[in-house]
């Protein structure tokens, strides 16, 4: 597979701080080749609630099986940041992840 994207990989870590209290950073990982496209038709939803509306939009990225990404990660793929779900790695060949964009307006 040509991967002709990039992608840059944010996720929330938390450790000990101060006096034993949580602390919250984020890990940045990347860049890394990869590639998105549509799953399906149902690729863009847009739904009118009070008083704004709702967009959303599902893409699957596949890239390298070696890339390090969680469910709930924050991606960006060029400039758009997405939230990933569970990556699936079949038979240990590259990785497919689903990703959602949502935004009001």
């Amino acid at each position: 597979m040509m991967y002709s994207q990039k992608c840059t990989i944010t996720r929330m870590v938390t450790s000990k701080g101060e006096r034993n209290r949580p602390a919250q950073s984020s890990l940045i990982l990347g860049p890394f080749p990869c590639a998105t496209s549509r799953p399906g038709r149902s690729w863009k939803n847009y739904d009118q609630g009070a008083p704004l509306a709702e967009i959303t939009v599902d893409l699957v990225l596949y890239g390298a099986v070696s890339l390090d990404i969680k469910a709930g990660d924050v991606v960006e793929v060029d400039g758009e940041k997405y939230i990933a779900s569970h990556p699936y790695r079949p038979r240990n060949h590259h990785t497919e992840c689903g990703l959602r964009l949502e935004r009001s307006v």
